[in-house]
């Protein structure tokens, strides 16, 4: 034999043996995917091999013709299982070009096995040398014919395509795995290229692809020993995790059960035995149904099905002692596959103590959730984790739209830093604050609340939430204010009384001496000038002080019967004369006599101090409009008036009701609540002495009637003074008429005071109401609303949009609705801004409102 055979059968020997383990290796570790084809590739190597050795060693074209058949027909095999070998090892999802390349190899290898000689290897004779160690060798092989060329390219081109497989692999990211098999594979491309080359005669040099092919197969098998123990250290890692989580389950507070799916005990642990009162080989003699009332065989047929599709399951449960006794657990079911068996294992555990807990909880929840009081529960940060009913009424705000937002979503801007600094300082430290905030509702209406604000600790010290319990007292604060306001009144009046009456004594002896000095002084000019200007002075100062007798109701008064629609016509034409041209007075009075009991004087005196007011109130002109009618308001009623008198001890009853409006630039609303005040005034300069207003307060206070004001900056205002009527009639009926519709009626007011008398008016009358404190609620309201609308009351001037351009997008959304605009304003004032629509006049008597409503809906 010559040495290359003789190295041949050396390769063909290793090749064999690491064939036959890794074939005996599969069976022994269940591993087929990769471990047989790599047997097979390398028994074909071998047999590959041992036609070289022969090929070698011929001495005839006949001998080489058979020896190079036998080489083409076992490397198409070496290719096919090394394509199947590398598809596993990569992965590879498509495998439609190994099956081409493999049926087109197994095609032409049977043609090759059947030719006879003509176009796979001719009878042509090939002498190769060879020079090894610089010996030449030479021996004898056959020229290749068209079938063993196209098969030597078929097998040069699967060789590259596994390369490519294999490279693509690598570059995927998995280099420790594919980085071997690539190496040995380089060397066996090298080898294939330098094959060629020899053949062709370029050079003269050794096969080297046997030996690339046994490199090939050393590295692959040095791939899969090194899987084989990775998998190893994984088993025994598996093993070692499986005694702890076995000795974890045995000493698990939990009870342990483990099921097939029949519902039998196949293991249990001693939490197990311990709860339920039996012994291991008891529970194990028994089935899920002895222990658990709640199922059957069928209940736990349906059951298992369900576990096993969703790999794991928590459910609530029972469990019966052997005593009887049943109590609550909770399960946690895990679908497991061990040993070619299947297995549910779940952990039990007792839920009674918690369930007791949970019960309290709830009902805890329950009254926090009907407690009255505004509840808030934060974080440490400030946002909000949980809030009541009470306070989603309170604020407008639903819990979705608080919840994970910070308590500032409520800041009105009324509170400066210093003071959310304090508050937090003291919260945060442990203590308890106390205190009144003045926050922002929804739809922007300012409301104050009372608060105690507390911290909450964990198990710790760690302050883990704060709880705010909160009222709303916004209620209580505008009576209290009232009250302040009463008290301020009286107290300035009886002051003003006070010093008004001292001061006129002293103005009688300034102006008698004065008179006295006058009469006997000789006729120096100069001298009668002067005291002529003490007189002039002190007398203007005298009627200062009747007004301020006036405020302080105690100014002398000559009551007598009057009608107070004549009595205002009969000052028209003073009026006329008294105001610019630039200012158009219209006059209004009631059909009926409004008898009242007044000093004619006085009343002339109120209407004049409220003409200047407005004239003061509009210096580019505009209109006054003065209006006289009756009202009469019940208890519900006047308490709307008490609430814009700021007036303690309004009656119910008929009243004359006397208003004057004008188109000016209206009265901010700081400005309303002082507006009465003796003194205070808006005018720059020496244009108003600021008595004005106080003087008309305290005349109808005299006749123990009331005043309020209705006014936005830049619409104007309108003063309306109530004086008792004479004749007294029933007060209308508040109920419902039977006959009435029950309507659903979308109101809108930016003053919560007026909406929410205007609320229960409606609601006594028997309709739905759908509320909103400004045009985008309300245009909400509309839109979100499941159902018809029938009617719409809107405030005419609202600080976002007036009423009329709300009505018109409203009237959109609901082409039928009827609207009535509300305001305190007149309806003549109101002509100019809205038209000439149905108006509903403030204060709201409930009569006014069944009359307007009957009237618009029967249209």
């Amino acid at each position: 034999m010559s040495s290359p055979s003789i190295l041949v059968a050396c390769l063909a020997g290793i090749t064999a043996y690491i064939g036959i383990y890794h074939f005996f290796i599969s069976f022994l570790i269940k591993e087929w995917r990769r471990s047989i084809p790599f047997a097979l590739f390398c028994f074909f190597v071998a047999l590959y091999e041992i036609f070289c050795m022969g090929l070698y060693n011929a001495s005839s074209p006949e001998a080489g013709c058979f020896w190079m058949k036998g080489r083409l027909l076992t490397l198409a095999f070496v290719l096919i299982f090394l394509l199947l070998f590398t598809s596993f090892l990569v992965k590879l999802k498509s495998k439609r070009i190994n099956i081409i390349f493999s049926a087109i190899l197994v095609l032409n290898t049977i043609i090759m096995f059947f030719d006879s000689g003509n176009l796979c290897c001719t009878d042509v004779p090939l002498v190769k040398h060879l020079y090894i160690s610089g010996t030449e060798i030479t021996y004898q092989e056959v020229k290749l014919g068209v079938l063993a060329n196209l098969h030597m390219l078929l097998l040069f081109a699967g060789s590259f395509y596994v390369l490519w497989l294999l490279l693509k692999h690598y570059w995927g990211g998995h280099h420790k795995k594919t980085r071997v098999v690539l190496l040995g594979f380089c060397c066996l491309i090298i080898a294939i290229i330098n094959d060629i080359a020899v053949a062709l005669g370029l050079f003269y040099s050794f096969y080297f692809l046997e030996y690339a092919l046994t490199l090939l197969v050393i590295c692959i098998a040095y791939l899969l020993t090194s899987l084989h123990f990775h998998s190893q250290n994984i088993l025994l890692k598996a093993q070692e995790k499986l005694r702890l989580t076995q000795f974890a389950i045995d000493n698990d507070a939990s009870s342990a059960l483990w099921m097939d799916n029949k519902g039998k005990l196949i293991y249990v642990n001693a939490a197990a035995c311990q709860s339920l009162g039996y012994s291991s080989e008891e529970l194990l003699s028994m089935t899920l149904f002895d222990i658990n009332p709640d199922y059957t065989s069928v209940d736990w047929g349906r059951k298992w099905e369900i576990i096993k599709a969703k790999r794991h399951m928590t459910n609530e449960s029972i469990h019966k002692k052997k005593d009887g006794t049943i109590f609550p657990v909770e399960a946690n079911a895990n679908f497991i596959q061990f040993g070619g068996h299947e297995y549910v294992c779940a952990f039990a555990r007792d839920i009674t103590e918690r369930k007791e807990k949970d019960s309290e909880v709830l009902r805890l929840a329950k009254v926090v959730n009907e407690a009255a009081e505004s509840i808030v529960i934060a974080e440490p940060g400030g946002r909000i984790i949980y809030v009541n009913p009470a306070f989603e009424q309170m604020t407008g705000y639903t819990a979705d739209e608080v919840l994970g937002k910070t308590t500032a979503i409520v800041k009105s801007g009324k509170h400066d830093r210093d003071f959310y600094n304090k508050l937090w300082n003291t919260i945060e430290s442990g203590k308890i604050w106390r205190g009144r905030f003045t926050n922002r509702k929804k739809d922007g209406t300012l409301f104050e609340e009372d608060a105690v604000i507390s911290s909450v600790r964990d198990n710790s010290g760690k302050i883990d939430n704060y709880i705010a319990v909160k009222r709303d007292v916004t209620l209580e604060v505008s009576l209290e204010a009232q009250l302040r306001h009463s008290q301020k009144m009286d107290a300035l009046g009886r002051l003003a009384g006070g010093l008004a009456h001292d001061f006129t004594n002293m103005l009688v002896v300034i102006i008698g001496r004065a008179q006295i000095a006058k009469s006997k002084m000789d006729s120096a000019k100069d001298v009668q000038h002067d005291v002529d200007e003490i007189i002039s002075a002190a007398n203007r100062l005298s009627e200062l002080t009747g007004q301020l007798l006036a405020f302080a109701h105690k100014a002398p008064i000559s009551l007598r019967h009057m009608d107070l629609s004549k009595a205002v016509r009969g000052i028209e034409e003073l009026l006329g004369r008294t105001l610019p041209e630039n200012i158009a007075l219209t006059i209004h009075t009631s059909k009926e006599a409004l008898k009242v009991e007044m000093d004619p004087s006085l009343i002339e005196q109120v209407l004049v101090h409220l003409a200047i007011n407005a004239e003061n109130a509009m210096p580019n002109g505009g209109r006054l409009v003065i209006e006289t009618d009756s009202i009469a308001l019940s208890e519900v009623e006047s308490n709307q008036i008490l609430q814009e008198s700021d007036d303690r001890k309004i009656q119910h009853g008929h009243f004359a009701v006397l208003t004057v409006s004008d188109t000016g630039i209206g009265i901010s609303p700081d400005a309303i609540s002082r507006i009465f005040d003796p003194f205070f005034t808006t005018q720059m300069g020496s244009k108003g002495s600021g008595l004005g207003l106080s003087t008309a307060y305290g005349i109808v206070r005299q006749h123990n009637g009331y005043t309020t004001v209705y006014s936005h900056p830049g619409h104007g205002s309108s003063f309306t003074v109530f004086i008792p009527l004479l004749e007294q009639h029933d007060i209308p009926d508040t109920k419902k008429n039977k006959h009435d519709e029950s309507l659903t009626i979308l109101i809108t007011d930016d003053n919560p005071l007026p909406r929410g008398v205007l609320v229960r008016i409606l609601h006594s009358l028997g309709h739905t109401v759908l509320e909103a404190g400004d045009g985008p609620q309300a245009l909400d309201l509309a839109r979100r609303h499941d159902g018809a609308i029938d009617l719409m009351i809107a405030d005419c001037i609202m600080p976002d949009v007036r009423g009329d351009t709300l009505a018109k997008e409203v009237v959109n959304i609901y082409p039928d609705i009827k609207v009535i605009f509300s305001s305190g304003y007149p309806k003549t004032i109101l002509e100019k801004l809205v038209g000439d629509p149905p108006v509903l006049r403030k204060p709201f008597t409930a009569d006014a409102v069944a009359r307007a409503i009957r009237k618009i809906m029967d249209v």
